[in-house]
């Protein structure tokens, strides 16, 4: 029984890692890391515990370096901490042929999950998304074996991993940086003689980062153009989530705004208050939301 429970909080402690890795969902600085390490040394643990075990954590293990999923630097914490708990407790025998099948079905998992990123495919892509073919792969030997611990210990892994997903989106906040939105605003038909007041635009850039729920690093620096094809006025001001600008032509009655940011904030909201500061008729915005892609 404690074996179980010992594979539920492996799989919780597995998704979590995932979730501050590939989400950059917050816990706390090197959270990951520590979490890496556990999962790794419970999965060792449970290794040495009894053949069925070995077989499942080694089968995963292998099916999940085959897949290339061991780049970031707390699964490789894990993968030290696993071969670290099985250098203490040694290794009991394998079941090859039902290593074979796992690591099979294991990597056939994560292939089919590579191959249905940014795709649809009814009935595929919940089983991809689940990775349920470990899971019918572990049923199916459990019942040619009459072993339950096969099945028994997945199933208990994928409900520890299930629940993260469910928990992590309502406990967790985005790492800084690595979300939020970019606000690209084009302002035509304003009213020129906003477009060519100083502290006007210098006052816009004051009150924009408060209309964002951000905050000013200092104050705003405005300067005037004027040039032989160009005049008007131009200015940003740094924010602790990024910066802001603005940039004005009174001849072509048209200002431009940008505001980019490291945090997600209501860019729609934000529009609407440029537009009637601006007294704009018409207005184009585009916004460009920040992820981690990598």
């Amino acid at each position: 029984m404690l074996e179980y429970l010992l594979c539920f909080a492996t799989g919780f402690l597995t998704k979590l890692t995932d979730w501050q890795v590939d989400e950059k969902l917050f816990v706390y600085k090197h959270f990951q890391y520590v979490t890496g390490f556990l999962y790794g040394f419970g999965a060792g643990y449970l290794i040495t515990r009894s053949t069925p075990l070995a077989t499942v954590v080694i089968a995963v293990t292998i099916g999940v370096l085959l897949g290339a999923k061991i780049e970031r630097r707390a699964h490789q914490y894990a993968l030290a901490a696993l071969f670290l708990a099985l250098a203490f407790w040694g290794v009991p025998p394998i079941d090859f042929v039902v290593l074979g099948a796992l690591v099979a079905f294991g990597f056939a998992d994560e292939a089919l999950n590579d191959f249905l990123e940014g795709r649809r495919v009814p009935v595929l892509s919940f089983v991809g998304r689940h990775r349920l073919l470990l899971d019918l792969g572990a049923l199916g030997v459990s019942i040619w074996t009459g072993e339950w611990a096969y099945f028994l210990a997945l199933i208990c892994f994928d409900a520890g991993y299930q629940l993260v997903n469910l928990l992590a989106p309502r406990f967790l906040e985005a790492l800084p940086g690595s979300q939020g939105h970019h606000l690209l605003l084009d302002l035509y038909d304003c009213a020129p003689w906003l477009l060519d007041d100083f502290e006007f635009v210098y006052r816009t850039l004051e009150l924009a980062p408060g209309k964002a729920g951000m905050r000013a690093l200092g104050e705003p620096h405005v300067v005037r153009v004027k040039e032989k094809r160009d005049e008007g006025l131009t200015g940003f001001v740094f924010l602790k989530e990024s910066h802001a600008s603005v940039h004005t032509y009174p001849r072509f009655g048209s200002a431009h705004v940008d505001l980019f940011s490291c945090k997600e904030f209501d860019s729609g909201k934000v529009e609407k208050w440029l537009v009637k500061r601006f007294k704009a008729t018409k207005s184009v915005a585009r916004t460009v939301n920040r992820t981690d892609e990598r």
